[in-house]
């Protein structure tokens, strides 16, 4: 029916999240259910739209699909690659308070309140500066980009996904976690892991499909 009703809509793109634990959102109505449980859900439920999806791929499109696509010819052409998502690039994402206090990496990360060893996530006030570069240099910030870069680096030893992810969400990881240095969290399970290998497993049948056909 959900397909359906997108397909009859004229939809053009969908793009599907999950509920998240982020800020003061901090429990969610996943808590309940074991992480194996919510896995089989998440995978039947994008198992049967894949199916649906399809024979439209050329003209309606998915976001979980087409991106892990994407990724997916990057990876075939060079095994190198890994994604390298905006939120992991410091400076790349500024998000600025009414107060004037800048945070940086996740938009998530504005106006946290009670986290002394990250300064609340703020590494400076824009009334405070002549130039948004002053930012780079404050203690908050290299801090908090440190410890972003060690999650990093510990994702990319120890998560066979992570030329998929390249250690994305990293607001859930604190969240989850209560510290940046962290690897997996629900969304990276689901949204990547469980998807990826939904994908890798639908779109070789697909070829092997189009082999014994002989196209």
């Amino acid at each position: 029916e959900l397909f359906a009703f997108f397909l009859e809509n004229g939809f053009r793109s969908v793009a599907f999240n999950i509920e998240e634990a982020e800020h003061v959102h901090r429990e969610t109505s996943l808590e309940s259910t074991t992480r194996a449980e919510l896995v089989e859900a998440y995978t039947q439920f994008f198992d049967r739209l894949f199916d649906l999806w399809w024979p439209h791929r050329h003209t309606f499109e998915i976001r979980e699909f087409t991106d892990l696509a994407k990724a997916f010819q990057m990876y075939r052409a060079d095994e190198s690659y890994h994604h390298q998502p905006i939120e992991t690039r410091p400076m790349a994402i500024l998000t600025v308070t009414r107060s004037g206090d800048v945070s940086t990496l996740s938009p998530e990360f504005a106006d946290y309140e009670n986290v002394p060893q990250y300064a609340n996530f703020v590494i400076g006030n824009i009334m405070d500066v002549s130039s948004l570069d002053e930012l780079a240099h404050t203690s908050a910030f290299q801090r908090i980009t440190q410890e972003a870069q060690v999650s990093v680096d510990m994702c990319r030893h120890a998560c066979g996904f992570f030329w998929v992810c390249g250690s994305e969400f990293i607001s859930n990881k604190f969240s989850e976690h209560g510290t940046l240095r962290a690897t997996e969290t629900r969304t990276c399970a689901l949204h990547r892991k469980a998807l990826a290998s939904l994908l890798i497993e639908k779109i070789a049948a697909k070829g092997k499909l189009k082999q014994s056909q002989g196209d």
